[in-house]
This record gives structure tokens, C-alpha cells and sequence, in this order.
């Protein structure tokens, strides 16, 4: 039976290198054996290895959202296969192809009680695109996954898992290039069809015939369609706000007709409609598009089959980058000077707060992205940094795209996706809030297996949930503590430095724990005086 696992656990990978695996992530388990020692001894792929289940998907989640490719993540059977689920989840809404490789007992013994024995597909239905239940002997193909969803593969393995030493396995890399599907569909309200690429113009250029004054919200995006998307923004020239995972924040071009002030200035647009391109935005504008907005006409553009709305919506699905590219139309004929000269003034105002008010979390994040070198490749999460960057972070900087993990909006692994998305050859930033910090404690153990990468995380400690204290006014939401992470700091053999002011300079360490320490008296401050100057 031990060879037997080893051969069906090498067709297994084999099949999923066909597929674009190149990298996986290992949480050693007696029932994972077999693909383990497998792994231990292959060469073609590259293999991490984490204790920690739920920290490891995400960590995968990272390598995915950099090399576009599957990564799978391989476990035990019981509930370490369970501490996956959340970042399937993360994977399904934000069209990742993560891999769920759980290894299982046999079937005979599900609903037995028997120990590390559960149903470990139910809970996975709803969020991968295909789910095998396989045992040695049975014949699959996945070469139907389409990988814009996660896939699961349950494999069970009986006993002798494994008997001696086994030999090195060489895994080759497909030689065709798999190119994203063109295939597009539009999807309004619950209907959705493919439709062809003419069908898509028409039905684009019918929506841009119809509104005089659009506002466009540019969200994440693939980095091959950055540049259609910039040019039809260009030659529409209506009002743009730019979120900062759309790459498209520092271009020149697009300066004069992007909103800068925050996403305040956007209530005053008085669109008509509403041009979303790429992921659901982060912006709460978006969500008031399902309240007092709730009839204003919205079309989406992405790669996601998600409108984002629970309300009447187009959406256009697939790889619009030739879309864009082939779209003739007339650029805007209203004249927005009035809105523009307005977020000027705001903008200029918001600045003359944050100099005001040096300590407050917003002055902190504005200084901080200006003191990141430029080029640097930044990760921010969750949803406060997230938004304080999109607020004031500097313009005069290229961060390029700066990640996130928006799918399902989560506070869990946004370290381990950190550092999944860092790259050996830029310095890596990660901003991320104190609970969301603890909230993946085991992410660092994944730092020795990565000699290249050079990694500066910023923990902006408040103390607690604060994105509640603005929206509830009651303390029994925020979690309030008074944790430092020094110490976290020096049990990963991270540098440490705590600041309430933004160094000139910081530590040339290669992995380094900055605990910036905002001020809450000015903080709260700069945020009543913010109110203020909208009236």
C-alpha cells in the first residue's frame, strides 16, 4: 500500500504541474505522508513548509496574487484541514486558483468518530470550482479547472502510509504558455451570459452614450491591463478616483482628472452613473450605492465574476484589457472645473490638518509612505490602513500596485500574505493594524525560508479596533489593550523600533518591526477638524 500512496501521490502533483503549480506550501502530518516524503525528495517545484495550516494558506494566497500561477497548500487530515477555510475563502473572491491538497483517511471511516476522521468537503463546497474525493486507484483529470476559483483535491491515504525511502522525483513544468481566457460574460442582476467581444463593445458603448456625467472608481487590477485602463480613463475625462491597489495613484497622466482630496469629494460629483473597473472596491462610497445611491446606474468592469452590489447592476466579466484597447468613444462634454477646483481646496486643507496635527494616525500614514523609499513594493491591511492609505499617501511616489487582501475583507493572514507577496528584489512594506498583527502571530516562522527578501513591518498601534470608535462611539467594540510588540519582535529575530513621530531614517536591518504610536487625543482631533471642513 506505501508504494501504491507514493504513485498516486506523484500523478496527483504531476496533474497539478500540468495545471501551472510551481511552488507549495507543506504542514507535515502522519496522513500527508506520503506527499511529504515526496516533496521532501522532488525537484521542478518550489516547497515551503509551515506548522501552522491557516497561516500557510495565506501565505500561498501571496504567492498567487505575485506569480499569477496555483499554489497549493497540502495537510493533514482532521481540522488542520479545516484552518484552510478562510483563506479559500479569501481565494474564491478574489479569483485566485489556490490549491486545497487534504490528505484524509479512508472513506469507511467518516462518520465514525474515529480520531482525526471529518467530513472534509462540505465546508469547502461552496468556495472552490471543482472538489475531488479521491483514493488510490480512482482516475481524475483536472485539466477542466479553469482556475479562476481554488480547487480541492481530498486524497485518502490508507495504512502503511509510507515504508522506506523515496526516491527523487523530477517534476517538469509545462512547456505551453496558458494564457487567460478572452471569454467574456455580462452579468445583470442574477442572469449572467458569455456574450462575444463585439457584443461587450456594443453593450459598453450603449452605457457610455447614455450618461453625461460619470464618476469612475478604479479598484485592483491585472498588471497587463493597467495601461488600456489608464488610456480610457485619459480620453474619457471625467472625474476618476483611483484606489492605490489600481497601480495608477502616481500617474502623471491621469493627474489632472483624478480626485485626490478623499473619498468624501465623491458624494459631490453628482454622477449620473457609476464606471467601476477591476475588484470591488474598498471606498465606502461603494457601499452607499446600495442606500440613499441605490438607483443610480452602475457597470462594472472586471476580471471577477462579483458585481459587488445586491442591487440591479451590469456587469462586463473577463480579460477587458482588449475591450478597452478597441473602444472609440467621445470624451466628456461637461465641465468639471468646479469639482476639481473644490478637491484642490480640500485636498490643500486635509494637508494643513496632517501638519497640524504631526501625531494623529492619518499624519503618521502620510508621513510613512513618504519615507518609504520609492519602488518599494507596499501591502496594507486591514480595512483602516487600507483606507488612511488610499486618504493621504503620498502621490509623488510609484508603489506600483499595492496589495491587499479585499476578496472577502477579513482581518486573518494579512501577514502571511505579506510576506507571500514580497520579492527579493524590492524592499517589502507591510501597514498593518495592531489586532490585525495579532490576529496572524505565526506568520514569521516562513521568514527563514526566504534569505532573499528584506521585509520592514509597520504594526500602527491605537490599541485596538479603531475603525469602530468613529463608526459606533461605544468602547465595547474596539478590543482595547495594551499589548507592545517588542517582544514579538525579538522572538522572530526582527529589529525593533517604536516611534510616534516618522524617522529620516530607519535601521538597515533585514527584517525590521516598526510600532508607530499615534496619538488618540489628536488623532480624534484631526478627525473632528476633517468633518468640519466638509460642513
Amino acid at each position: 500500500m506505501s508504494e501504491q500512496n507514493i504513485k498516486y501521490a506523484q500523478e496527483i502533483l504531476t496533474q497539478l504541474v500540468a495545471q501551472g503549480m510551481q511552488e507549495c506550501v507543506v504542514c507535515p502530518g502522519a496522513r500527508s505522508a506520503p506527499i511529504v516524503a515526496l516533496l521532501s525528495k522532488a525537484k521542478g517545484l518550489k516547497v515551503y513548509s509551515h506548522f501552522e495550516e491557516r497561516s500557510a494558506a495565506f501565505f500561498a494566497l501571496g504567492r498567487m496574487k505575485v506569480s499569477g500561477k496555483p499554489v497549493a497548500v497540502i495537510t493533514t487530515s482532521g481540522t488542520a484541514a479545516a484552518e484552510l477555510l478562510p483563506a479559500t475563502i479569501e481565494a474564491y473572491y478574489s479569483g485566485l486558483p489556490l490549491v486545497v491538497l487534504t490528505a484524509d483517511r479512508p472513506k469507511h471511516f467518516r462518520g465514525t468518530g474515529s480520531p482525526q476522521t471529518i467530513d472534509q468537503l462540505s465546508f469547502f463546497k461552496a468556495y472552490v470550482e471543482l472538489q475531488y474525493d479521491l483514493e488510490p486507484g480512482n482516475q481524475f483529470s483536472f485539466s477542466s479547472w479553469t482556475k479562476q476559483f481554488p480547487l480541492q483535491v481530498n486524497v485518502c491515504f490508507s495504512e502503511p502510509l509510507l515504508k522506506g525511502e523515496v526516491d527523487t522525483y523530477i517534476f517538469e513544468a509545462p512547456k505551453q504558455n496558458q494564457e487567460k481566457q478572452s471569454q467574456l460574460s455580462m452579468q445583470k442582476q442574477d442572469e449572467r451570459k458569455n456574450i462575444s467581444h463585439d457584443e461587450a463593445k456594443n453593450i459598453f458603448l450603449d452605457f457610455l452614450s447614455r450618461v453625461k456625467r460619470p464618476l469612475v472608481i478604479v479598484s485592483a487590477l491585472p498588471a497587463e491591463s493597467i495601461a488600456s485602463v489608464r488610456r480610457f480613463c485619459f480620453l474619457l475625462n471625467a472625474p476618476v478616483y483611483l484606489e492605490a491597489s489600481s497601480g495608477l495613484r502616481a500617474d502623471a497622466k491621469l493627474s489632472l482628472c483624478e480626485l485626490k482630496s478623499g473619498e468624501r469629494i465623491l458624494k459631490e460629483v453628482n454622477p449620473d452613473a457609476v464606471i467601476r473597473i477591476g475588484t470591488v472596491p474598498t471606498t465606502r462610497f461603494w457601499r452607499d450605492l446600495e442606500l440613499g445611491l441605490k438607483n443610480l446606474p452602475v457597470f462594472s468592469l472586471s476580471e471577477h465574476p462579483f458585481t459587488g452590489l445586491a442591487r440591479e447592476s451590469t456587469l462586463l466579466c473577463g480579460n477587458f484589457v482588449q475591450l478597452l484597447k478597441d473602444l472609440r468613444f467621445d470624451s466628456c462634454a461637461q465641465n468639471f472645473s468646479e469639482l476639481f477646483e473644490r478637491d484642490e481646496s480640500k485636498a490643500k486643507a486635509c494637508e494643513a490638518l496632517l501638519k497640524t496635527f504631526p501625531q494623529s494616525e492619518p499624519a503618521l500614514m502620510a508621513s510613512l509612505s513618504q519615507h518609504i523609499p520609492d519602488g518599494s513594493q507596499v501591502y496594507v491591511g486591514n480595512s483602516l490602513p487600507i483606507r488612511m492609505w488610499d486618504f493621504v499617501a503620498t502621490r509623488e511616489k510609484n508603489f506600483g500596485q499595492v496589495f491587499s487582501n479585499r476578496g472577502a475583507n477579513g482581518i486573518d493572514g494579512q501577514l502571511s500574505s505579506f510576506y507571500g507577496c514580497s520579492s527579493p528584489e524590492k524592499e517589502n512594506w507591510a501597514i498593518l493594524g495592531d489586532l490585525t498583527s495579532m490576529y496572524d502571530l505565526a506568520a514569521p516562522y516562513i521568514l527563514p525560508q526566504l534569505p532573499a527578501v528584506k521585509t520592514r513591518l509597520v504594526v500602527m498601534n491605537n490599541q485596538g479596533g479603531k475603525i469602530f470608535t468613529r463608526m459606533f462611539k461605544n468602547a465595547a467594540f474596539e478590543n482595547r489593550h495594551h499589548f507592545g510588540f517588542e517582544h514579538v519582535a525579538k522572538q522572530w529575530n526582527m529589529d525593533y523600533i517604536s516611534c510616534n513621530i516618522i524617522p529620516e531614517t530607519f535601521p538597515d536591518a533585514q527584517h525590521l518591526l516598526i510600532e508607530l504610536q499615534p496619538d488618540e487625543v489628536e488623532t480624534a482631533q484631526f478627525w473632528e477638524a476633517y468633518s468640519e471642513l466638509w460642513g
